[in-house]
């Protein structure tokens, strides 16, 4: 975050990408040579390269709808039936493909399914959290009418040092929990990092017009999205045996990232939803109440995870007396 805010206002943000890609490929390549292509890795299968594309394609044209929906009107409605259409077709092939993307054994595991949904939404989450402020910070007060004047008129870099509190307990937040998803408390965990995340912004929806604002609320969301991430990847992975840990991985990343990518765009709608043009450029921003209806649409996304897990405990709780019975 502090890189990132560094690189960019020293250099450009075109660099930036440029460093990342650079990043991405010495990682893969450095993975490729280092990581033993040994037993108990499972090195047969093929690879759902079709199913994938499709889930791309279908959730691509979904999130495309939030972002675009208030400046396409009503032809919005064309991207966002392909989508669903697209996502309900690609489930029906998945369940029955040779090379599916996601494993559904593992899918139909206890808690597994409620794991991935809750990585799903902490990513939307942690999307949310970081666009809103971002965004908040790098606005201008004096640039905009003064009726209409809010913002910590912050660089990159400045908003890089906001969010150091969230990341010291991202890392803090997911030691913390290691033992407790090892003894089995995975879905327990999720619940108390779905609902210290829904305190934080809860508290930033009133209160985001300080730097000491954020410090305190981008501490309390860090720690309750590293927790639900620790107990997401975990639960996923204790549900297969060895050799398909990193497949298991793979399904909860790729539910985090969809929720990411999901998180994005709904913010992203929600401060379109309203602007304020800057006198004598182009440019539009937020209206300043949009950024407190965001927060508290996070709110409701963290205690969804928290509505989910429970329905889930129930439901298996059902199920195991019925099966003893």
């Amino acid at each position: 975050m502090i890189g990132g805010g560094l690189i960019v206002e020293t250099l450009s943000l075109r660099t930036f990408f440029c460093i990342l890609a650079a990043a991405c490929a010495a990682t893969t390549i450095a993975s490729f040579a280092a990581i033993p292509h040994v037993p108990p890795a499972e090195s047969g299968g093929r690879i759902g390269l079709l199913g994938t594309v499709w889930l791309i394609t279908w959730v691509g044209a979904v999130l495309l709808t939030l972002t675009q929906g208030l400046v396409w009107g009503g032809a919005a409605v064309i991207p966002l039936i392909a989508g669903v259409v697209g996502g309900v077709l690609w489930a029906r092939v998945e369940r029955k493909s040779p090379a599916a993307v996601f494993d559904v054994v593992l899918l139909k595991s206890p808690l597994v399914t409620v794991a991935c949904l809750s990585m799903a939404v902490f990513g939307a989450v942690n999307a949310a959290f970081l666009l809103l402020l971002s965004t908040y910070s790098q606005v201008v007060p004096s640039s905009l009418p003064p009726g209409d004047a809010y913002g910590l008129g912050r660089t990159a870099l400045q908003t890089g040092w906001l969010m150091v509190p969230f990341a010291v307990m991202f890392v803090v937040g997911g030691k913390v929990v290691d033992r407790l998803v090892a003894k089995g408390r995975g879905a327990s965990v999720l619940v108390v990092g779905a609902l210290l995340s829904a305190v934080g912004l809860a508290w930033l929806a009133p209160a985001h017009d300080r730097p000491w604002h954020y410090l305190v609320g981008a501490g309390v969301i860090g720690l309750g999205c590293s927790m639900g991430y620790a107990a997401g990847f975990s639960i996923a992975q204790m549900a297969v045996p060895e050799e398909k840990a990193g497949m298991a991985a793979g399904v909860a990343g790729t539910a985090m990232a969809i929720g990411i990518a999901f998180g994005s765009a709904l913010i992203t709608g929600v401060l379109s939803a309203s602007v304020v043009s800057v006198p004598g450029t182009e440019v539009e921003v937020a209206e300043r109440s949009l950024y407190g209806t965001g927060y508290w649409i996070s709110v409701g996304l963290a205690l969804l995870i928290v509505v989910a897990v429970l329905v889930s405990r129930a439901r298996n709780g059902r199920r195991v007396p019925a099966t003893a019975s």
